[in-house]
């Protein structure tokens, strides 16, 4: 049985009003929206938020219940350092977004909200340099604000003139007796120039990718590296892969989605979930479905199966909706932390999914955090299929 515990978030709901007729810049508007979900104290506020605002300004976008979830987190990691606060309001949401959401110290976090502001980095290559930890080997100017200072000499970031010479080959700088006349010139040390000239060529390859540009590639940038994918060298081919997947993930994903096709699928659902007015219901069900042959079983709190046998070509295209559009796969990945899956933690999952694809692919996944969009909606159409 599902239980519902109605909550008054009248208040709350009149106060939103006020700051949407505020007409307030996106960054103050998402951080008093943070300051004032984060002030309730009830699990499903962000939900109810997230609703309320969808209802009433329809033609507003970024108000889903993950955004405002990640509005809450906002103002919740910042309230205490006003300092990173006021930087952190200077550059975009999406940006925010990738550095809230990495696993940053607090002085990491502080040195990517100004490096971000200070390059103009994208999304992208916010991300790309955090993988990269970039902080550990780029300087950046603390002069206009130093409250940056100190953080910045703790990780050692201060950039110096190192002596020698450098080498293109191995891509280590060098005294400059480790270069002969020619090498010197060249940019190539002793002990690199004794190596073949096609393992000069691959090593360089190999450094040229490790240093591609942190700026958006150009079009011969690009075809270039694509062609490095196919290379021939196993070692340049398998750098390409990796650096091609770290900048361009969405199309990592797009290829892997292709391979993927879902043959069983188990959800379970056990505690508080919010519905789409933004009450709190309990929930205790659980879903099998299979491919083959085509059904879905559904198990209630009270142990009564049900089982439905949707047409084929309806499960097929459930099932593929649920890796394309809800990226099934990825959800281990996005949605549950280290914490989710520690076997010594007494907390039982809220969610848990268990997946069998046709390549042999197994995954199991859960979380004892709030329950994702993308669960919840894989939910409501299992739902769906039973009314």
């Amino acid at each position: 049985m599902n239980v519902r515990k109605p909550v008054d978030y009248s208040a709350m709901f009149a106060a939103l009003d006020t700051l949407m007729t505020a007409d307030l810049p996106q960054m103050e508007l998402y951080c008093e929206i943070g300051r004032l979900v984060s002030g309730r104290p009830e699990k499903g506020a962000a939900v109810a938020a997230a609703e309320y605002l969808c209802g009433a300004y329809p033609d507003t976008s970024g108000f889903s219940p993950r955004n405002l979830r990640r509005m809450r987190e906002f103002y919740r990691t910042y309230e205490s350092t006003p300092e990173v606060l006021a930087e952190a309001m200077t550059i975009g949401w999406t940006q925010n977004v990738v550095i809230l959401e990495a696993e940053l110290t607090p002085q990491e976090r502080a040195w990517y909200i100004k490096a971000a502001g200070q390059f103009g980095w994208s999304k992208l290559e916010l991300a790309g340099n955090i993988r990269e930890r970039i902080h550990e080997s780029l300087a950046i100017d603390n002069t206009a604000d130093p409250c940056y200072s100190n953080g910045a000499e703790a990780m050692g970031m201060a950039k110096k003139k190192l002596p020698g010479h450098f080498c293109k080959v191995c891509g280590m700088q060098k005294s400059n007796e480790s270069f002969s006349g020619r090498g010197h010139a060249a940019h190539i040390c002793k002990a690199c120039s004794r190596l073949s000239p096609a393992r000069q060529a691959e090593e360089m390859t190999l450094r040229r990718l490790e240093n591609l540009p942190l700026r958006r590639l150009s079009e011969s940038e690009m075809t270039w590296l694509k062609n490095r994918i196919h290379d021939h060298r196993p070692e340049v081919k398998s750098l390409a892969c990796m650096v091609y997947a770290q900048r361009f993930p969405r199309q990592a994903r797009n290829q892997k989605k292709q391979e993927l096709s879902i043959q069983t699928l188990k959800l379970n659902i056990d505690g508080e979930i919010c519905d789409p007015y933004g009450d709190l219901m309990y929930v205790k069900e659980s879903y099998q479905v299979s491919q083959t042959p085509p059904a879905i079983v559904r198990i209630q709190q009270d142990g009564a199966s049900q089982t439905v046998s949707p047409p084929p070509k309806i499960l097929a295209k459930l099932l593929k909706w649920t890796v394309h559009t809800l990226e099934i796969f990825w959800w281990g990945e996005d949605y549950c932390g280290p914490a989710d899956v520690d076997p010594e933690d007494a907390e039982s999952p809220l969610w848990n999914v268990h997946v069998e694809y046709s390549n042999g692919e197994i995954q199991d996944m859960g979380s004892a955090d709030d329950v994702p969009d993308p669960v919840l909606e894989l939910l409501s159409a299992l739902v769906e299929l039973f009314e």
